[in-house]
């Protein structure tokens, strides 16, 4: 059996490459292995050189051994709806010899995509495209729990990159035809891509490094805080840090050394061993892909520290608290502008007493009113881009959307960089996470907040389907309603949970939940076909017409919105319109209110509205829903 190399070849960083002469492969969730077969059996050998045959029987086990290879691939294990899932694969990484139990309920599968040695010789000098036609010729597809990776060779990476995301996969690898195999190295012969997000992190502990690395640090364990104020771990950090970035961590954190671990929660042994206390002072900020199951981050990198920011305010989860009564009178006690403290933030305030609505709502009024409905519209906004609808002189004159975060923004206000925008289209948008962001939105005059029905974790997979009934000039609101009620009919029949909404002006909103696995094309196509059926009900109701002036003022169900940065009005949101009036979730039963009226309620007598019914969408948010051929 061939002696595998010390490390498989790996790749570099970056946005996919343009030009002829590339490959893009799926970049897969799980674990590097180089797989050696002979005479002699199969063998495992990991990223780091470990030994890992025992760990993986069902697939050492379909490896015919007639002939030597040496191979390289990636282990994976995939989830109920056939996608890589990195959190079931942690539960058999570290298992030597699993039992039949975790056999059965981890399955895994084996994806190769290079060929190092065939019948003892190298082919590593070969390129990549000549390694390839090797790699195809050797059957591996007949293999159990063993599959060739896919090349693509016909369209650009970036294409490549946007099935990936549509399949909910981790990215891709980029490969030039013309490269050789380079064992140990890596090469910018190979572009790895993936999406990414940032946040927050308090240092908790750091672990000695190793190698090139001896001396200083190889890792920072990191955490959050609990409403309770406890740190609970959210895993471990260990790559983008400069050699300054090393030095100056390394003077910082000695100082703080404690023998306890501060952790609330356990720290796997792997991540804990070797570890140095310190006390949670220190803050920083890094970039991860997505978190796992259990709340820990993956594939993170450090980006920095953030100095400006008090270790208490990093939480583990979004702080959506409403305004306390003494934040309530202390914004009302300012005068046109001053500083207000609300959520831990300091924020500088401006015309406040200026008239956004008529007839006499201020922006004051406004910043309040987000203040308050915080813990019911954050959740809408947490974890996703915003685009902003301001009107900083006033609904009854022209505003404009932005979606940019602007440059005099806060530090602490959390951005997300979108990697597919385009030159000169917005690079960076705002996640409104806090009560804080959210009233320093109302500060912006961002009278309408739009949030993604997608993560910026997965920009291109819905969580929401989105049904909007938009009246033309011509149709009433009795009309409205009784669209809105076959559309409530129809869900029902087909068992699909869903929730209305009055959007403040003149329409209904349908909210449909829906799991992350669907594309924005399934969820258009879906409700498209819906609406259609449901349009055919009352022709005399409705227009297919795209343009305004065509559709004879009838109403419009517009299907459209579901799509990558198109967007409708989040729940408790304000609507462009005199009196305040916001967007507000009902329960399927309020469309036979006779007092219902899409501008029912304003940012007054919303409270009232809050204390009685609270949020009828909220049992919908977050729900794995799939939805049903049509």
């Amino acid at each position: 059996m061939p002696v595998p190399p010390p490390r498989p070849m790996l790749a570099t960083a970056g946005r996919p490459p343009t030009g002829p002469g590339w490959a893009g492969e799926f970049k897969w969730d799980g674990v590097r292995a180089l797989i050696g077969t002979g005479p002699g059996g199969v063998a495992l050998t990991s990223r780091n050189g470990n030994d890992v045959t025992a760990g993986y029987p069902e697939l050492t086990a379909g490896i015919p051994t007639g002939r030597p290879l040496l191979l390289d691939g990636e282990i994976v294990a995939l989830d109920g709806a056939g996608r890589p899932d990195f959190g079931l694969l942690q539960q058999r990484m570290h298992v030597r010899h699993p039992s039949a139990t975790l056999l059965a309920a981890v399955p895994v599968q084996l994806y190769v995509f290079d060929v190092l040695e065939i019948d003892g010789a190298p082919v590593t000098a070969l390129t990549y495209d000549e390694r390839r036609a090797l790699l195809l010729g050797l059957g591996i597809g007949e293999w159990p729990a063993v599959s060739v990776t896919p090349s693509v060779t016909d369209v650009p990476p970036a294409e490549v990159l946007e099935v990936a995301r549509a399949h909910g996969l981790e990215g891709i690898v980029a490969k030039k035809r013309s490269s050789r195999y380079e064992p140990g190295r890596r090469s910018a012969a190979w572009i790895k891509t993936a999406i990414f997000t940032t946040r927050e992190v308090v240092v908790g502990g750091w672990t000695p490094g190793q190698g090139r690395r001896g001396g200083t640090l190889g890792a920072l364990l990191l955490g959050a805080h609990d409403a309770d104020g406890r740190l609970h771990y959210l895993g471990n950090v260990g790559t983008g840090f400069s050699d300054a970035a090393l030095r100056t961590l390394l003077g910082l954190l000695e100082p703080l050394e404690r023998r306890e671990n501060p952790f609330a929660d356990a720290v796997p042994r792997e991540q804990a061993r070797g570890a140095r206390w310190v006390e949670p002072r220190l803050v920083g900020e890094v970039e991860y892909r997505t978190m796992t199951h259990d709340g820990r981050l993956r594939h993170s990198a450090w980006r920095g520290l953030r100095p400006d920011r008090d270790p208490s305010e990093i939480t583990v989860l979004p702080a959506g608290a409403a305004a306390t009564a003494d934040e309530r009178a202390a914004l009302d006690a300012l005068r046109a502008k001053g500083t207000w403290t609300v959520g831990g933030r300091e924020l500088a305030l401006t015309n406040l007493d200026k008239v956004l609505f008529a007839p006499n709502v201020t922006k004051r009024d406004l910043v309040r009113h987000y203040a308050v409905v915080a813990p019911y519209l954050v959740p809408y906004l947490v974890d996703r881009p915003v685009n902003l609808h301001r009107f900083p002189d006033g609904v009854g004159k022209e505003g404009f959307w932005q979606k940019e975060v602007p440059g005099h923004a806060p530090d602490w206000l959390r951005r997300w960089r979108y990697p597919d925008a385009g030159e000169g289209e917005t690079q960076v948008y705002a996640v409104v996470d806090s009560t804080a962001a959210l009233a320093w939105m109302g500060n912006l005059g961002a009278v309408e907040l739009h949030p993604w029905t997608s993560t910026a974790a997965d920009p291109h997979r819905p969580t929401w389907a989105l049904i909007d009934i938009d009246p033309g000039p011509r149709a009433s609101f009795d009309d409205v309603l009784v669209v809105a009620r076959l559309y409530r009919t129809a869900l029902e029949h087909l068992g699909v949970a869903a929730g209305p909404l009055v959007t403040g002006k003149r329409g209904v909103q349908i909210r449909i939940p829906v799991a992350q696995r669907h594309t924005f094309a399934e969820t258009r196509g879906w409700v498209e076909k819906l609406s259609r059926a449901v349009g055919s009900m009352v022709p005399e109701l409705v227009s297919w017409e795209w343009h305004t002036d065509r559709r004879d003022g009838l109403i419009r169900l517009d299907y459209t919105q579901n799509a990558v940065n198109r967007t409708l009005v989040a729940p408790f949101s304000t609507r462009a319109a005199p009196g305040a009036p916001v967007a507000v979730p009902l329960t399927w039963a309020e469309l036979d209110d006779p007092e219902l009226a899409p501008d029912r309620w304003t940012i007054r007598t919303l409270p009232a509205r809050l204390a009685s019914a609270g949020d009828p969408l909220a049992p919908l948010r977050g729900r794995d829903q799939e939805l049903p051929a049509l």
